[in-house]
């Protein structure tokens, strides 16, 4: 029997990365590319290992997709807690950005083939 609680979160938050950082493809020329931040995704460990992270990405990408819709944006970065976490996120296409291997972005046209 689940109990009552929060089983999965995550937050966005409107960021910027420098071209410095970037390789050619998502920086498209841009001196600094305007963007969101996966700044939190979790999932309780009860549900690990059952496809339930996937969904939860999928749900803030989603959201991301429609903001960027609006306001524009040209990729999500996500910041990685550990080796494994990173690995979940470049399993959806995500590269890690120049020098750190935790940081990933996902450029918004692979978050709508994703999502497609």
């Amino acid at each position: 029997m689940m109990r009552r609680g929060v089983w999965a979160y995550f937050s966005l938050a409107p960021t910027e990365l420098g071209r410095a950082v970037l390789s050619r493809g998502p920086s498209s020329g841009y001196s600094t590319v305007p963007g969101y931040l996966l700044a939190r995704l979790a999932v309780h460990t009860d549900l690990r290992g059952r496809g339930h992270g996937g969904q939860v990405l999928v749900d803030a990408l989603t959201r991301v997709a429609r903001a960027a819709d609006t306001g524009g944006g040209r990729l999500v970065v996500m910041d990685a807690i550990d080796d494994a976490t990173a690995g979940f996120y470049r399993h959806f296409d995500s590269i890690p950005v120049k020098d750190d291997p935790r940081r990933l972005v996902m450029k918004m046209a692979s978050i709508r083939r994703l999502l497609v």
